[in-house]
């Protein structure tokens, strides 16, 4: 269901705490794969990521959240730098995001990732998204720079990156 993106950079200290979070999920089956993209680390951030059973792109720090995404299969991204987790019950509030919402991104407050979205999503500062593959779709993709999203595509979550 979900494809979880983790953007990485000598990460290794921090990978853990963002992958702790997406265990329940993924024996659940929300998270159905989770993608480490790294742009180019030289510590032990790899070698976490494939112990964990991640998926790893490797990539220039520019293209993480761009190849990430396009190495994922499933309908749903949610993109998380490394060392954020999300907060308690995080779970309930993305289930009922995907069903009320199922064309609508999500966004989480304390992320890393300004400059994801261009336009008026431009300043959200810091954060967390969630997105439909189709979205991204219909509204581009970050490989052409800034995903760009109306007011009426973008949402935000109850739920906080720590």
């Amino acid at each position: 269901m979900i494809s979880v993106v983790v953007t990485t950079f000598n990460d290794a200290r921090a990978l853990a705490a963002t992958l702790t979070p997406l265990v329940t999920a993924a024996v659940d089956g929300l998270v159905r794969e989770v993608v480490v993209a790294d742009g180019g680390s030289t510590d032990a951030t790899l070698e976490l990521a494939d112990d964990a059973g991640a998926r790893i792109v490797r990539t220039t720090l520019a293209r993480r959240v761009a190849e990430g995404c396009a190495a994922t299969k499933g309908d749903w991204l949610l993109i998380l730098p490394a060392g954020r987790r999300l907060s308690p019950g995080w779970e309930e509030a993305v289930a009922a995001h995907l069903s009320a919402r199922p064309l609508k991104a999500g966004w989480f407050r304390g992320g890393g990732l300004l400059g994801m979205l261009g336009g008026e999503g431009a300043a959200l500062h810091g954060l967390g998204l969630l997105v439909p593959r189709e979205l991204l779709k219909a509204g581009g993709s970050f490989a052409t720079g800034p995903l760009r999203l109306g007011s009426g595509q973008l949402t935000r979550l109850p739920v906080k990156l720590i």
